[in-house]
């Protein structure tokens, strides 16, 4: 009897590879899986990078100038020049109801309203303006919309301040020389004359001519923004590609692997695959541990594809190799726990992707990528720091930014969860 029970237990590694290898050839028959695993990562990374280096390069613009100056046209020209936008001069009765149209039609991304009198209120030194007309039923074109145009014309803008503080600087030099004068002839007068009436006169005079020298100094761009701000960041990382990878592989990982392992414990429950497992003498921990290396495998190749696009694209990372093994470990490990609990729970595989979905798309909202988790009420703070993705992006930053390794202990939660599911399946 006990040679029999060590035979086995020397036989139990040889059993988790065939487990491991039944697992993937079955990811392999059952393609639209391997699909999902494979080419959503490739999509995903290219869709978010794309995002990041927007293309504006023909996109079209409906305009209405009402002013038709020179100053006007340097603005269309700014746009045409930086941007690569198209201009669309509309010039009807009714351009600006034309302009709408254009805009509601698709024909146009947004339009712009140069009023009368821009030019003429550049020139006397007084705010202009210029309306932008936008879809504002689409939020992040909206938000966007703003910053971009600012950006666009912040050269032009630059010009148009030196152009002021050049005339401010004439126009003040020449109120001095004028008041020079002034005081030229009070002084000829205070000698001929000697008059006590006349030194207040003076000293007036000159008090307005320092006025007029504290003037003479003040910088126009102090006048429009007297606080400039300029973000520093405190890490040596030298693009957002960087940083991009350590929050979309985990939402990557944590989506994929949940699906594939649910639907992964309902078609071995559904071909009573469990069943058998349990009637011959391979242990059911050992069963586990095959799923785990296997989606390990899975969460190693996507990570791979991505370091290789994001590595292509320029990023750059400090890495180091063993915390970056323990991590990936770790993510794989999780993901799969909880996608094996999702399948266990479920009667079905579309039970099962709902809960994943239902699932993914808080913790999603959670992690940070979409709005800062620091401005969260407190207690959302609270529970979002110990959630899966958001204590993955944490970890994903260490291994791949600072090049700091990851401590065994945070195998913690998996270690739990792999005794869960153990007794979850020895009840079934």
């Amino acid at each position: 009897m006990n040679m029999t029970y060590a035979k086995n237990i020397l036989n139990i590694p040889q059993k988790i590879a065939g487990l491991v290898k039944r697992d993937i050839a079955l990811l392999l028959r059952r393609k639209k899986y391997l699909y999902l695993a494979l080419a959503l990562p490739i999509i995903l990374s290219l869709i978010y990078l794309s995002s990041m280096n927007p293309q504006f390069a023909g996109k079209s613009i409906a305009v209405c100038d009402f002013d038709n100056t020179q100053e006007s046209e340097d603005i269309l020209t700014a746009l045409t020049d930086i941007e690569g936008f198209k201009i669309t001069l509309l010039d009807t009765d009714k351009c600006e109801d034309e302009l709408i149209s254009k805009i509601k039609s698709g024909d146009c991304v947004f339009g712009m309203v140069i009023e009368e009198g821009f030019s003429e209120n550049i020139r006397n030194f007084e705010r202009s303006y210029i309306q932008i007309y936008h879809d504002n039923t689409n939020i992040a074109f909206s938000n966007f919309l703003g910053w971009k145009i600012d950006d666009a014309l912040i050269d032009y803008k630059r010009e148009i301040l030196g152009i002021a503080n050049d005339g401010i600087k004439v126009n003040t030099k020449s109120m001095k020389d004028d008041l020079g004068v002034a005081i030229a002839f009070v002084d000829i007068a205070d000698k001929n004359i000697g008059s006590a009436s006349i030194r207040p006169l003076r000293q007036r005079l000159l008090e307005v001519d320092d006025s007029l020298d504290m003037i003479s100094r003040v910088d126009t761009d102090f006048l429009v923004n007297p606080i400039m701000t300029q973000k520093k960041g405190i890490y040596a990382i030298r693009n957002s590609e960087d940083v991009v990878i350590t929050y979309l592989f985990p939402i990557v990982a944590f989506f994929i692997i949940l699906m594939l392992a649910g639907t992964s414990i309902i078609y071995d429950k559904k071909t009573n695959f469990i069943t058998r497992i349990k009637a011959s003498t391979t242990p059911l921990w050992a069963y586990i541990l095959s799923k785990l290396i296997f989606f390990f495998i899975i969460t190693l190749s996507q990570f791979a594809i991505l370091f290789v696009l994001f590595a292509v694209r320029g990023a750059a990372f400090d890495i180091s190799l063993s915390g970056l093994l323990i991590a990936l470990l770790l993510i794989s490990f999780t993901d799969t726990i909880i996608g094996m609990l999702i399948g266990i729970l479920s009667d079905n595989e579309g039970i099962a992707v709902l809960f994943a979905l239902i699932l993914a798309l808080p913790l999603m909202f959670l992690s940070g990528i979409f709005f800062p988790v620091e401005f969260m009420p407190g207690f959302v703070q609270a529970l979002a720091w110990v959630l899966p993705i958001n204590t993955h992006i944490t970890i994903m930053k260490e291994v791949l930014l600072f090049g700091t390794g990851i401590p065994l202990g945070v195998f913690y939660s998996s270690v739990i969860g792999f005794l869960v599911v153990y007794g979850l399946l020895v009840k079934k």
